[in-house]
């Protein structure tokens, strides 16, 4: 699978990558300011004639390809030799062709969610992960913390902790994460996950701008979450 990681911060996009420290990965065109048509024919000879060894292989900043070098770019998309993947980062994925960016599996990470490891912190992740294992739980959990959710400082606070939590198992899903899947989210689609993590940013800017309830926005979006967890496989 072809992966195109969308962040504003290179470097932060690559801490979230392990798989690229790893040495299994190559990075392509290093140090080229534009990179054009003929370049992506030569990569394209040496995958054929099996001279890349590596598995994967990286476009740190996808923008530096020139439109007809996407384009030839493309085809090795659509038709990736068996052994290899590609992995594009860029800071904007509309000045990329939309056939490209429609050839790859997305991962956004457009704001540098914290880490959470302090001791309230790591409590409150364990109370939100065993609130998805059923619908009851997830009743319950919304009903104890309801009051808090009712200052809009703490709902944000709330609603960036489940985003981080939520984001950093999409990585793990698509592959590009470090650690394991919690089981809670085993039933989680990486679509269910990319559309519930959209639809997280979009109630955070509510909360920032609207006069809407933050209680019931963030509940709301636990419903989601939990909607996504506890359905069964088909």
């Amino acid at each position: 699978m072809n992966y195109l990681i969308e962040s504003k911060n290179l470097g932060e996009a690559l801490k979230k990558l392990p798989l690229l420290q790893s040495g299994h990965a190559r990075f392509l065109f290093e140090g080229e300011k534009t990179v054009g048509i003929d370049q992506i024919r030569q990569l394209k000879r040496e995958i054929s004639l099996r001279q890349v060894s590596a598995q994967t292989l990286v476009v740190k900043q996808a923008l530096r390809l020139t439109t007809p070098a996407q384009s030839a770019f493309l085809k090795l998309l659509e038709e990736p030799p068996a052994i290899i993947s590609f992995i594009l980062i860029t800071n904007n994925r509309q000045d990329l062709l939309p056939t490209i960016v429609s050839r790859c599996c997305l991962v956004s990470i457009h704001n540098q969610l914290p880490t959470f490891k302090d001791k309230d912190s790591l409590t409150r992740s364990a109370q939100f992960l065993q609130s998805l294992e059923n619908l009851t739980q997830s009743c319950a959990y919304k009903n104890d913390i309801k009051k808090e959710l009712k200052d809009n400082a703490t709902a944000l606070t709330y609603l960036t902790h489940w985003l981080a939590i939520l984001r950093e198992t999409l990585l793990l899903k698509v592959g590009v994460g470090e650690g394991q899947i919690d089981p809670v989210f085993a039933n989680a689609s990486i679509a269910d996950l990319k559309k519930t993590v959209k639809i997280g940013h979009e109630y955070y800017s509510w909360m920032q701008t609207t006069n809407i309830g933050p209680d019931r926005l963030a509940g709301v979006f636990l419903n989601e979450v939990a909607s996504i967890c506890t359905k069964k496989k088909i």
